[in-house]
């Protein structure tokens, strides 16, 4: 499995539970350069984009060749992987061989328990979760993975909210957009605050915090919101 994606500093807890996940259930995680990931996506902007993603895919490629999945940590990037890059270039067929090795964490871990079982050891939590479907999650078109992996854990209470969060990247931080990004994601942290779990997990980190921002007043314990992934690491007391 290939590590796509930087984690930044609050974010590197994360990728440690990928790790622990892993090797629970799979095989071991490989890094390679992770710098790429997050390079790339900021330079879409830019006139160099192509150049940026065939070096990158190239790269990925190479252990593509060697029998291996591109695994990415965020929703964000898995739709860049599997849908962007394609439609920037079409023609291309290294960056569509690249796009149909891909995929998000959560579907990576249903995957395994589907097809071989993941090691035991899951244990119940300290209290039912929200999943927030990202839009970068639903738009990939793969179902809610996120939900389907959680429910491995045993007698999980898990509700599930398909709402827009409002972020949506910049839009969420720029200071003449945020004001209508709070109001777009007040109904979804409502619903959220609603369902009176203890948890809440988004595929989308950014979206998972702009949430929390909103929640201020909610009785969910974690100072920040969670991956989904770190969910399952807790339930194997990781």
């Amino acid at each position: 499995m290939l590590n796509t994606y930087c984690m930044r500093k609050k974010q590197k807890q994360t990728a440690k539970h990928e790790v622990f996940v892993d090797d629970c259930g799979a095989w071991c995680m490989i890094h390679k350069d992770d710098h790429h990931a997050w390079i790339v996506p900021y330079n879409i902007t830019k006139k160099h984009v192509g150049g940026a993603v065939k070096k990158v895919s190239k790269d990925l490629l190479e252990w593509v060749d060697k029998g291996y999945k591109v695994i990415t940590l965020t929703a964000s990037c898995g739709l860049m992987l599997k849908f962007e890059w394609p439609l920037l270039l079409p023609k291309d067929e290294n960056i569509k061989r690249l796009s149909s090795n891909v995929m998000d964490i959560d579907e990576y871990v249903v995957d395994i328990a589907n097809n071989e079982g993941l090691a035991e050891g899951l244990q119940e939590i300290d209290g039912g979760v929200t999943v927030h479907n990202a839009c970068h999650a639903r738009a990939q078109n793969m179902g809610i993975k996120s939900r389907d992996m959680l429910q491995l854990i045993p007698n999980v209470k898990l509700d599930v909210v398909e709402r827009c969060a409002g972020h949506g990247g910049t839009f969420g931080v720029m200071k003449s957009t945020h004001d209508l990004a709070n109001k777009v994601g007040r109904p979804t942290a409502r619903q959220i605050k609603n369902k009176n779990n203890k948890y809440m997990a988004s595929d989308c980190p950014l979206a998972g915090k702009h949430l929390k921002q909103l929640e201020v007043d909610t009785n969910i314990s974690n100072d920040e919101a969670l991956h989904p992934i770190e969910l399952m690491a807790k339930s194997y007391r990781l």
